[in-house]
């Protein structure tokens, strides 16, 4: 949607009332002073007295509201905070736009490039899932160098215009309570790069192992190797296979920059990352204690469990099902790892359960308390010394937890008390 056809409009209505759609409220009272603004929101009383949407002549849809609820209402009627912003700036201001999606690690990816960025002398915002909303960026976009936006599949799901550099890290099967089908979830990611142009760019790991024909795409695809082990220091969970082929994406957009080696190592040696993920927080009575309460999918749990491997003492897992199976993350763990489950009654429970007993997974190397504190607790009295007592669900947190930040820092609290 042009700024144009909001000039002309009388009433909107903000579908979503979290950050985003507080974002887009002041945005529109700013810039419009004349339109009606109108808020729905399911999960907010104050909210949810409006019945029918069809009265609006546009609706600014939040991330979080799937389109389903929205199936009666003109496809053109409907806009996000993302589409509005990459359709309403410049040639000029697009060409600073660079988009990350992926299953995992996009957060920490976008984290190391705005680092890197900086420490090459560039004026850097962050947009998006990780960083402010894009609309409030849109003011004063001439003052930066780059807006390095970190987008989900619920943002990108319907945008028609793509961001002039584009990097997609991975896919495993996620959201398909949302989405479906593991081929409807790629779908709404591709729009990143779907509506590039020939000068554009996509950056993709070269061993993600994705089996995608990039054949139709019109932008310059660039093949990224992943980040050698050494650039990081001794001790740094950055040297893990899925941390350096995510991160080695940055070091091709660097080499499309012309910005130097030196930089990229110096921002390696002093990364730090993100909380919840693989996140080294405490030592004690010899056992080291990691919340990786990001990794909401098996995929994602998978590759903590093959960087830990022989240290692993312990993993706790559960949580609701993300839509892939448990097969593969289990079977490593029996067959290359000496490691105890930690169960906790969930939704996930039975599922995981089941495929312990198709797979024989030892029972003595199962341990299953009713709620996650009593869990938290037996791995932190059970886990063997010289061993990592690893939070890494598999699942998302929404049984129990409102997201995976209250469940990593309710992991974290419990052990820093005991």
């Amino acid at each position: 949607m042009k700024a144009e056809q909001l000039k002309k409009a009388k009433s909107i209505l903000i579908y979503g009332y979290g950050v985003e759609g507080q974002s887009t409220e002041k945005f529109l009272t700013h810039h419009f002073p004349n339109l009606q603004i109108h808020i729905f929101d399911d999960h907010r009383e104050e909210f949810s007295r409006i019945t029918d949407l069809n009265t609006f002549d546009f609706i600014f849809r939040s991330p979080g509201v799937p389109i389903r609820k929205l199936q009666n209402i003109p496809a053109e009627k409907i806009t996000s905070q993302t589409e509005f912003f990459l359709e309403n700036i410049s040639e000029e201001e697009r060409r600073k736009t660079v988009g990350i999606t992926g299953t995992k690690g996009k957060s920490t990816t976008t984290k190391f490039c705005q680092e890197l960025l900086q420490n090459a002398g560039k004026n850097v915002a962050i947009a998006g899932n990780f960083g402010v909303p894009p609309l409030d960026l849109l003011p004063d976009l001439p003052q930066y160098d780059f807006i390095i936006a970190e987008l989900s599949s619920f943002q990108l799901e319907f945008v028609k215009q793509s961001p002039h550099i584009a990097i997609f890290l991975n896919l495993f099967p996620d959201h398909l309570e949302r989405h479906k089908t593991v081929d409807e979830y790629f779908r709404a990611k591709s729009n990143l790069w779907r509506h590039q142009q020939e000068e554009d760019v996509l950056i993709v790991p070269e061993k993600t192992g994705l089996k995608i024909d990039f054949s139709w795409i019109h932008a310059r695809l660039v093949l990224s190797p992943p980040l050698p082990k050494s650039i990081f220091p001794e001790n740094s969970v950055f040297r893990a296979d899925h941390f350096r082929e995510n991160l080695g994406t940055i070091q091709s957009l660097c080499e499309i920059l012309k910005i130097s080696e030196e930089i990229v190592e110096k921002t390696a040696r002093n990364f730090k990352g993100l909380p919840h993920r693989m996140e080294l927080f405490a030592e004690k009575n010899g056992v080291r204690f990691v919340n990786d309460s990001i990794a909401s999918n098996q995929g994602a749990s998978l590759a903590a469990v093959k960087f830990f491997k022989n240290d692993l003492g312990s993993i706790l897992l559960g949580g609701r099902p993300s839509g892939d199976n448990w097969n593969c993350l289990l079977t490593f763990l029996k067959d290359e790892t000496e490691s105890l489950l930690l169960l906790p009654d969930g939704e996930s429970f039975d599922a995981i359960t089941q495929t312990l007993r198709d797979i024989q997974f030892p029972e003595k190397r199962i341990l299953h308390r009713q709620n996650f504190e009593d869990i938290v607790r037996t791995g932190i009295s059970m886990t063997p010394k010289g061993k990592i007592c690893l939070l890494s669900p598999g699942a998302k947190s929404f049984d129990l937890f409102a997201d995976y930040q209250e469940r990593g820092n309710t992991f974290k609290s419990i052990v820093l008390s005991a």
